[in-house]
C-alpha cells in the first residue's frame, strides 16, 4: 500500500518553497532599484533647436527609454525655446541644462521622472510686542511661547519681546509667575513683514496682593515681617466642625493638634515653637481686629473668608505680650458691591474608630484564668498572700463563665457627623449686609456624647458718598449644647480608661433589665474603682 509523506517533510518543503520565492523577490526589488537608480547615468546625444519646454523633454524620454510624468499647466507656462545640441552627455546633465532657466525641478520617484515646481524660499516675518500689568508697568521676564513651533523668548527689562517665525497663524502663550497665562489663538505671520503684539496681563485670582495686619491691610510687597495667608474657600469642602482641623499641615512654622477627642473640643497652636514649659503656648487670636480671650471652638468655619498668621516678634508692637506665642488674624465674610446671593451647604458624615486601634477585650472565662493564675501566683511569690474566700469563689471555676461583657463593645459606636450653613449676602454702593446662620452637630464615638453648635454672625458695613468713612458692626452669638462633655471621657482615669479596667464578669443591666448604674467591683478588679454608665 503506497504511503504518503511525512507530515514534517511536507511542512519543511512548502517553507522553502516560500524562501526561495520572498528570495527572488528581494533580489528583483534591488536590481529594479539599482536599475532606476542608474538611468540617469545614461550617455545620450540631443538635437534641440527651438523647441519647446514640452518638446524638450519628451525627446529626453524618448532617448533615454525613461518614463516622464509631465505637468501640462507648469510646463505651459514656460513659454521660452530650448536651443541645445549635444552628444554623448547624461540624462541627468541634459535635464538639468533644460531646466536651468525655468521654474520647475525634476525628481526620482518609483523609477519615474517627475517634474515639478522648485520650492520657493520664503522671508520669515517677525512678531514683536510688549507684556505689561494691568497698570501699564512692562513686566520683565515674561515667557512668550509659540505652540505650534515650541520655539519661546523672554521679555527685557522694559517688557519687550521678539520672535523670528515662518509665514502661517499661529498661537502665542504668555505666562508670568503670579499672573494669569494668556493664549493668543491666529497670530498671522506675513513673509518678510513685522507684526505687532501688545498683552496686557492680570494678577491671578490665587495670588494674595493685599494682607491684613492688626488693624488695617498692606500691600504685600510692603510687609517685611513673616506673615502667612491662607484663604478659606479652598478649604471649605473639608468635612469638619472647628476651623483648626482645616488649617493641620497648610501652613509652614505653625503646629496645630488635636490634644483631645471630645467633640468639639481640643486643638491647640504652636507658632514659632513652644515657648514655655508651665504656661500656655497659644496664640491671640484676632477676629475682625478684636481679640479674642475665651475659647475659639465656637467659630463657625463657614463664616472665615482669610487668615493670617503672624509669626514674628513685631507681633508684640500690635498687641504687646499677649502676641509673645503669635498672633492669628481671622477675617469673617462681608458682601461686596454686585456680589448679592444666597448660599446653602452642608455634608454628614459617620466617625468610627480605626480598626487598627481596636483593643483585643478578654472574655469573662479569660478573664477569671487571669485572675485565678494571679492569685495562685501571689500564693506562691508573695509571703503571707492570702486569697479571700469572695475572690476564690469568684474565680476559682473560670470553665463557668462564658463571653461576658465587652465592654469597649458596648460603650462605643459609629457617630454621626453633620452641619448645615445658610449665607445671605448683599451689597450696594455704599452698604453691605452678610448674614451667616450655621448648625453643627457632632456626636461622640463614646455613647452619650456629644456637642451642638448653634451660630448666627451678622455683618454690616457702611460707607459714605466720598468713601471717606467707613462703619460698621459685627454681631455673631453663638450657642453650644454639650451632652457629658464635661466629663472626662479620654486620658488617665478618663472613662476610654476605665473601659480596658472593667470586669467582663459584672454585667450592665439588673435583673429586671434596668441599667446597673453604680456596681461594685468587689474582688473583680485588682482595684476597687467604679464604673458609672453614661446617660
Amino acid at each position: 500500500m503506497q504511503k504518503g509523506l511525512n507530515p514534517t517533510i511536507k511542512f519543511m518543503m512548502r517553507c522553502s518553497c516560500m524562501l526561495l520565492i520572498a528570495q527572488f523577490t528581494f533580489i528583483g526589488v534591488i536590481l529594479a532599484g539599482t536599475v532606476r537608480s542608474q538611468d540617469l547615468g545614461k550617455a545620450i546625444t540631443l538635437d534641440l533647436r527651438e523647441s519647446s519646454l514640452r518638446e524638450s523633454l519628451l525627446k529626453v524620454q524618448s532617448a533615454s527609454g525613461i518614463l516622464f510624468v509631465l505637468p501640462d499647466q507648469l510646463i505651459a507656462a514656460e513659454k521660452f525655446k530650448v536651443n541645445y545640441r549635444v552628444s554623448d552627455v547624461t540624462v541627468k546633465t541634459a535635464l538639468e541644462k533644460i531646466l536651468i532657466s525655468t521654474r520647475l525641478r525634476y525628481r526620482i520617484f518609483e523609477g519615474y521622472v517627475i517634474i515639478e515646481e522648485k520650492p520657493v524660499p520664503q522671508q520669515p516675518g517677525r512678531l514683536v510686542g510688549r507684556i505689561f500689568d494691568e497698570n501699564g508697568g512692562p513686566l520683565p521676564g515674561a515667557n512668550v511661547k509659540v505652540i505650534e513651533t515650541g520655539q519661546s523668548t523672554q521679555s527685557d527689562p522694559n517688557g519687550n519681546y521678539s520672535i523670528i517665525l515662518k509665514p502661517g497663524n499661529y498661537t502665542i502663550e504668555i505666562s508670568y509667575i503670579s499672573y494669569q497665562t494668556r493664549q493668543l489663538k491666529n497670530v498671522s505671520i506675513i513673509q518678510d513683514k513685522t507684526r505687532a503684539l501688545d498683552a496686557s496681563m492680570k494678577l491671578s485670582d490665587n495670588q494674595l496682593t493685599e494682607v491684613v495686619v492688626s488693624y488695617g491691610k498692606q500691600q504685600i510687597r510692603d510687609i517685611t515681617g513673616s506673615i502667612a495667608t491662607i484663604q478659606a474657600a479652598p478649604l471649605q469642602d473639608m468635612p469638619v466642625g472647628q476651623f483648626a482641623q482645616q488649617l493641620q499641615g497648610k501652613v509652614a512654622g505653625v503646629q496645630i493638634s488635636q490634644t483631645s477627642g471630645q467633640p468639639g473640643r481640643g486643638m491647640g497652636f504652636i507658632i514659632r515653637g513652644a515657648a514655655s514649659f508651665y504656661s500656655s503656648n497659644q496664640p491671640l487670636f484676632v477676629v475682625d481686629g478684636m481679640p479674642v480671650t475665651g475659647s475659639i471652638n465656637n467659630i463657625n468655619p463657614a463664616e472665615i473668608e482669610s487668615f493670617s498668621f503672624l509669626k514674628d516678634a513685631s507681633a508684640t508692637s500690635l498687641y504687646g505680650s499677649r502676641a509673645a506665642n503669635g498672633v492669628i488674624l481671622i477675617t469673617t465674610k462681608h458682601a461686596k458691591p454686585g456680589d448679592s446671593k444666597i448660599e446653602f451647604s452642608s455634608y454628614f458624615g459617620i466617625q468610627k474608630i480605626p480598626t487598627g486601634k481596636i483593643p483585643d477585650m478578654m472574655t469573662a472565662r479569660e478573664f477569671a484564668t487571669f485572675m485565678k493564675e494571679r492569685g495562685e501566683d501571689g500564693l506562691k511569690y508573695e509571703p503571707g498572700y492570702v486569697i479571700a474566700a469572695d475572690y476564690k469563689a469568684a474565680y476559682d471555676n473560670p470553665e463557668q463563665y462564658g463571653e461576658g461583657t465587652n465592654w469597649f463593645k458596648l460603650l462605643t459606636r459609629s457617630a454621626k457627623i453633620q452641619s448645615y450653613d445658610l449665607s445671605i449676602q448683599t451689597a450696594k454702593e455704599h452698604s453691605s449686609s452678610t448674614v451667616i446662620a450655621g448648625y453643627q452637630e457632632q456626636q461622640g464615638v463614646i455613647i452619650n456624647t456629644g456637642t451642638k453648635l448653634f451660630s448666627l454672625r451678622f455683618n454690616q458695613d457702611f460707607s459714605s458718598a466720598n468713601n471717606k468713612l467707613k462703619a460698621g458692626f459685627n454681631l455673631a452669638p453663638s450657642y453650644r449644647i454639650d451632652h457629658n462633655n464635661r466629663l472626662a471621657t479620654d486620658g488617665v482615669g478618663g472613662y476610654f480608661e476605665r473601659f480596658f479596667e472593667a470586669s467582663p464578669l459584672a454585667s450592665p443591666y439588673s435583673a429586671d433589665g434596668s441599667y446597673n448604674r453604680n456596681y461594685p467591683h468587689r474582688v473583680w478588679l485588682p482595684t476597687s474603682t467604679r464604673l458609672r454608665l453614661i446617660t
